[in-house]
Parts: C-alpha cells; sequence; structure tokens
C-alpha cells in the first residue's frame, strides 16, 4: 500500500475492523459483524470504480 501510495497514485479503500470492542463467535458472525465478508468487500471495491 505505501508503495503504490507513493510511487503509483491510485485510489485505494481500506477494508479492515475499526476500533471497537472485539466480539466472540463463529468466523461467519465475525465476518458479517466486522464487514469482512465477500459482499462487503465487493461494495467496498465498487466505491471506487
Amino acid at each position: 500500500a505505501e508503495v503504490l501510495a507513493e510511487e503509483c497514485p491510485t485510489p485505494m479503500r481500506r477494508v479492515g475492523v475499526k476500533e471497537r470492542y472485539g466480539q466472540v463467535g463463529t468466523q461467519a458472525f465475525l465476518q458479517q459483524e466486522y464487514g469482512l465478508t465477500a459482499e462487503h468487500i465487493l461494495e467496498a471495491a465498487g466505491q471506487l470504480l
């Protein structure tokens, strides 16, 4: 990400866990809770286009 930002500026969108208390649950629950499902990632990528 740093190389792209410095050498080849390109639109980027960070996808990850925001600052909040952690949850406990299944992988599927946690992905949904933190917006890390394939659908959420595709939506974030689509916003760049």
